[in-house]
């Protein structure tokens, strides 16, 4: 399996990030609030081969709550082993943050992304009304560490 690398994210790398026309628009209207976010090292453009293959960031959104969005390129099916890999071990070490309890993240409606979703431990847990970019509904989904009554 090849390597993935992963450098914070900057404004700039928008014009090397090749992917579907789909997330074209929301790389490049989120590209300032990512750069923010990189500066903060909670952005990050994964590498693998030269290319780009994914952008993630993560915020947080209420104490111990934290927002995971992923820009996929046009590269994930040709890394798909890689891709996967190398998200559930980003999932993975967040997760593992002491001041991190819940990592959540909306999805399209779809089997796919369904599928994705849960092999990386979310649990769907509804639907968001004219939520998505384009005022579709999306699916919410949550990852939680431990629920301590």
């Amino acid at each position: 399996m090849t390597r993935v690398t992963m450098k914070l994210f900057r404004e700039s790398h928008i014009d090397l990030f090749e992917c579907s026309e789909k997330y074209r628009g929301q790389a490049r209207d989120a590209a300032k609030w990512m750069d923010a976010l990189g500066q903060e090292g909670q952005c990050g453009t994964h590498m693998i081969d030269g290319r780009i293959l994914f952008i993630g960031s993560w915020f947080m959104v209420a104490p111990g709550v934290a927002e995971v969005c992923l820009l996929p390129s046009i590269y994930v099916p040709q890394y798909r082993k890689s891709f996967y890999a190398e998200v559930k071990w980003w999932i993975t070490n967040l997760l593992s943050r002491d001041d991190v309890k819940r990592i959540q993240s909306w999805g399209e409606e779809t089997l796919k992304s369904d599928r994705w979703l849960k092999s990386l431990g979310f649990e769907r847990e509804g639907l968001l009304y004219c939520y998505g970019p384009a005022g579709e509904n999306v699916s919410i989904w949550g990852r939680v560490k431990q629920c301590k009554p």
